[in-house]
């Protein structure tokens, strides 16, 4: 069974024309369900590296089999200082995107947040995606640069205010990693 890597290796160089790289931190996701499948979708859509950080599901056989064998093949690292790792990208030109609420909150009211539907990739970027019931830590959203949030259909129930954790990774990935913007 793969475990869960410390620190990561060394990247090769990348290819001058690919696209930006798309990192994702999870934080605290305890459904071994929701990681493969979050682990799965990420390694189908393009991210380059999976990071878990905060108390945790352990990579066990549940997790292998809802992602139906790509943790076999993924590598996921482990942090430990989620703010650090994040602070030393953002000081190196990336972007950390946070997915939100649409609504502000006392964490992450200043945030400047957009809807998915405006989401492209326009520099190398790391998604945060916080855990099923507590969200993601007040120390990691203090790293955040932009926040993104799927908006509802018209006629939901007040009530319904958020997406299963592997749901709204799926929906962001895939805008994040099919909206490329390249310049001219």
């Amino acid at each position: 069974m793969p475990q869960v890597t410390q620190s990561p290796p060394v990247i090769p160089p990348r290819p001058a024309n690919s696209p930006p790289p798309v990192w994702l931190l999870l934080c605290s996701v305890k459904d071994p369900y929701n990681l493969g499948t979050i682990i799965r979708t990420a390694y189908y859509l393009g991210v380059e590296r999976v990071i878990v950080t905060g108390t945790r599901c352990d990579l066990s056989c549940t997790v292998s089999k809802a992602s139906s064998g790509t943790l076999e093949v993924t590598p996921v690292f482990a942090v430990r200082n989620a703010p650090h790792l994040l602070q030393s990208k953002v000081e190196e030109g990336w972007r950390v995107l946070a997915a939100v609420m649409q609504t502000d909150n006392a964490d992450s009211a200043m945030l400047p947040r957009m809807p998915v539907d405006c989401l492209s990739l326009t520099s190398p970027t790391i998604l945060v995606l916080g855990s099923e019931g507590s969200g993601i830590p007040t120390e990691v959203m203090d790293c955040v640069t932009q926040g993104v949030y799927i908006s509802p259909g018209k006629w939901v129930d007040s009530q319904l205010d958020s997406l299963n954790v592997s749901v709204a990774a799926a929906i962001v990935i895939h805008k994040l990693c099919s909206t490329v913007e390249v310049d001219s």
